[in-house]
């Protein structure tokens, strides 16, 4: 070992004992901070974000931590300086501001364009170090500059902390630059600072958290996707409607595997299907909720429409029409007579789970003014805005049809990280996925989940989940591989 390097390992010894926080240097000469941490995820209704410290000194940034994508990218000052981004926005400064910043030269530094279901970006490719709570690490040209922007994203946006599956899992995850046209690996967050397991947790009206390092629940399911963390999805029971009575993705003799898939997004914020599958879920939580199945049947009397509407035309208004007048009839408790959602999932060795979404994770409450636009960013129809109406409810469901091999493919958004604690599983083969029922809290001494007694989840509210601000909506490249 060099006099160098002896000499940082003694002093970051000597800093691990003042702070508590474990360092070491890889064979390539990485820093690496703690291997575990807890860190708080800051809710902003629609999507949630974790502070992230780039550069040395560390330049502080509220990011969105995203199970969809697996880049790390924050907000240069440059983009502002072009009036490319909003100023209201916190950016960074590398040259002349961080010690530890690099940058190839002017002329050769590689830039990349990246698609999220909010707009495009294009960014520069640098190096700094990287640290969330006390996990350090140095991402050597992975680090990704925001220099342009054309992102509709409601209120300041610093970055993305992406969490999904590693690039090295999966050869066709490499990235052409819009500079010379060559592809170039960009490793995430998780692989330059090895971590394999992490999880993330929302409260509703309070912090979530993310754990970095801390193992996941026993029970797990294999990832079925190659590119995105995915589940196969065999269907949804509805109330007493069973799988086969709804019928959406379920399996059958000509076709004895999954039909669908699922993948757990948490940067997603409702639950996004095939237009089909969205009509068919909605007309049948009409079906089983008896006073929209009341009002159904009085439309269906007096309604007079030539052409005569489907009974399914019909639950679907029905169902759409009491959401947006919810004011009249909403109180606490009454979303208890509503049905449950029951979503079966399955993982790629067979094992099954099946996850409850109760009403108050698929349901929305929004304001009448914030009403149209939830709904247009949904792709759902918008009933109107009914008089001195000042909160208006809506489904937490999207339009997103997207199909892959794998067949139809639904976005399980953030509903699914209210009631659950989501793991994931980089060091098993394949990467797996738990859906843990535990208290979403952290004992920040150790990175891990009080015991039971001294811990209990955020009690979930009676009522619908509030949002303001536009809907973050999901975007894949469905020519690629799940």
């Amino acid at each position: 070992m060099s006099a160098y390097r002896v000499l940082l390992c003694a002093v970051l010894r000597a800093a691990a004992v003042l702070t508590r926080t474990e360092f070491s240097i890889d064979a390539a000469g990485t820093l690496r901070g703690a291997t575990s941490v807890c860190a708080p995820l800051q809710n902003h209704g629609t999507h949630s974000t974790v502070q992230i410290e780039v550069g040395t000194p560390g330049q502080k940034f509220d990011v969105v931590a995203d199970t969809g994508s697996d880049a790390v990218i924050v907000l240069s000052c440059l983009c502002q300086a072009a009036g490319n981004c909003a100023e209201d926005s916190k950016c960074f400064v590398g040259t002349d501001r961080s010690s530890t910043f690099s940058m190839m030269e002017a002329d050769k530094v590689p830039m990349l364009q990246l698609s999220f279901g909010s707009g495009q970006i294009e960014a520069a490719v640098v190096t700094d170090i990287v640290a969330v709570g006390d996990i350090k690490t140095t991402m050597k040209q992975d680090l990704l500059l925001m220099v342009d922007k054309a992102l509709d994203f409601n209120g300041p946006f610093e970055g993305i902390l992406g969490l999904g599956l590693p690039t090295s899992k999966n050869s066709l995850m490499r990235r052409e630059t819009t500079s010379s046209k060559k592809t170039m690996e960009i490793l995430g967050f998780l692989e330059t600072a090895g971590v394999k397991f992490f999880s993330l947790c929302f409260n509703e009206g309070a912090d979530g958290f993310l754990r970095l390092g801390v193992p996941t629940a026993p029970v797990s399911l294999g990832s079925v996707g190659k590119i995105h963390w995915a589940l196969n999805f065999e269907g949804v029971q509805i109330g007493n409607a069973s799988v086969d009575d709804v019928g959406i993705c379920r399996p059958s003799s000509a076709n004895p595997g999954s039909a669908c898939a699922a993948i757990p997004d948490s940067g997603t914020t409702a639950v996004m299907a095939p237009e089909a599958h969205i009509t068919k879920l909605l007309a049948t939580l009409c079906e089983q909720w008896p006073r929209c199945a009341t009002l159904a049947a009085a439309g269906a009397e007096t309604s007079g429409l030539d052409p005569k509407p489907t009974e399914e035309e019909l639950h679907l208004w029905a169902f759409m029409r009491l959401l947006s007048a919810c004011s009249e009839w909403l109180s606490e408790g009454s979303l208890d007579e509503m049905p449950t959602l029951s979503f079966h999932v399955a993982g790629s060795e067979g094992t099954k789970q099946i996850l409850n979404l109760p009403p108050s994770s698929y349901i929305f409450r929004t304001s009448a003014d914030q009403y149209p636009e939830t709904q247009r960013t949904l792709g759902l129809a918008a009933t109107s805005v009914h008089a001195n109406a000042s909160e208006m409810c809506a489904p937490a469901f999207g339009v997103m049809d997207f199909s892959m091999s794998a067949g139809p493919i639904w976005i399980f958004g953030t509903g699914f990280f209210y009631e659950y604690q989501v793991g994931y599983d980089m060091s098993s083969t394949p990467p797996s996925i738990a859906f843990s029922e535990e208290p979403c809290a952290c004992d920040q001494a150790s990175a891990s989940f009080m015991t039971e007694k001294a811990n209990v989840r955020t009690r979930r509210s009676a009522m619908p989940r509030q949002i303001s601000g536009r809907p973050r909506v999901p975007s894949f490249n469905t020519n690629s591989p799940l």
